[in-house]
């Protein structure tokens, strides 16, 4: 019986020895086995769509926008799962999936602009491996839709026709419609004309001249002199104190009024009234030119336009132009390529915006 006890303590020892070392086998065959743990890695060959535009017929897709076609390319990497064939079992939140197996095609066609994401689930049907997931997102952008710019050959107009397309401006700015329409039956051109010319006439600009555009007309002030800080017209005489080519005098004679001229800045308004979208030419009206408006003009506005119904639902919209023209001394009057003051500023210091609100 002693004998016996004396060896339990190294029976003991024995038995925790191979305990231990079964705990350490399992633990190792369990990083084994997940290292081997199946996974699927989903590629797409791009991550942003951009659709076609679907324009109505009054319109036409805008420059610069680049199609990629409406499908994507998937492609899933499947490790860890044997041997044996895969099952591939593709999900989307919007369109379609064509084709199987570890390549297919997803179709965007007819969605609409948003985020989409596209789903793998790979599976071994011949083992008893759990599956493997995963997932990528694509955004759809479609391209937009614009007026078309209509560069229209016109017929023969009854007054002289204002260059079209439009010479370079230096600023613009739109006039609300709801100013220019009556209060009750249909707005004729000639109701859109008479509102802007008393403006005009309220603001000061006593001479005014009409020319054609495209189904609509070219309404020019006179030139006048103003601060270039603030865009308020100067006071005085000095403000209409601009340079014109008296008719005794010779064209030497106007180059070297130019150069004499007060320095400061000059400007013209024109109104557009057309239902056509438009752009701005690269042509450069010289200062002579915009002084000439005035004179070649038309004094009043024909009936054959004035009689066209001005039609917001067709189209129709009023935008002002703004000339202006910076004197330096010693030098002659050059066109400002984009002035320091918007289109909206130049109504108002000119006092022509608060009489078109009325």
């Amino acid at each position: 019986m002693p004998t016996r006890i004396a060896y339990l303590p190294l029976l003991l020892m024995v038995f925790g020895f191979v305990l231990n070392q079964s705990n350490c086998d399992s633990k190792s065959s369990t990083k084994q086995n997940n290292s081997k743990q199946p996974q699927v890695l989903l590629n797409v060959s791009i991550r942003r769509v951009v659709l076609a535009a679907d324009c109505p017929p009054s319109e036409i897709p805008s420059e610069g926008c680049t199609e990629t076609g409406s499908t994507v390319e998937l492609t899933s990497d499947a490790k860890g799962f044997g041997s044996g064939q895969l099952l591939y079992t593709y999900s989307t939140t919007g369109g379609r999936i064509t084709g199987e197996g570890s390549n297919v095609t997803w179709d965007l066609s007819g969605v609409q602009p948003g985020t989409y994401t596209a789903s793998v689930e790979v599976t071994n049907p011949k083992k008893r491996t759990r599956g493997a997931f995963a997932s990528m997102t694509v955004t759809v952008d479609r391209c937009a839709c614009e007026q078309p710019i209509f560069q229209p050959t016109p017929p023969p107009p009854s007054i002289p026709a204002f260059p079209w397309p439009l010479p370079d401006a230096s600023a613009q700015a739109r006039i609300q419609s709801e100013w220019l329409l009556n209060s009750d039956g249909v707005t004729r051109l000639r109701d859109v004309s008479a509102r802007l010319d008393r403006a005009l006439h309220n603001a000061g600009f006593q001479e005014t001249s009409w020319f054609a555009v495209p189904e609509g007309f070219a309404l020019v002030s006179r030139f006048e002199q103003f601060r270039g800080n603030n865009a308020s017209p100067v006071v005085g005489p000095a403000r209409w104190a601009v340079t014109a080519k008296p008719p005794s005098e010779g064209p030497s004679d106007y180059t070297r009024a130019l150069f004499t001229a007060n320095p400061g800045f000059y400007r013209v308004f024109v109104f557009i009234v057309t239902k056509y979208a438009f752009n701005q030419s690269d042509q450069q009206i010289t200062f002579k030119e915009g002084t000439d408006w005035l004179n070649r003009g038309a004094d009043a506005l024909p009936n054959d336009i004035g009689e066209i119904e001005f039609s917001v639902r067709d189209g129709y919209k009023c935008t002002a132009l703004v000339y202006e023209y910076q004197k330096l001394a010693g030098s002659a009057p050059t066109l400002v390529g984009q002035s320091v003051h918007q289109g909206q500023k130049h109504l108002e210091g000119s006092g022509i915006w608060r009489h078109l609100a009325r």
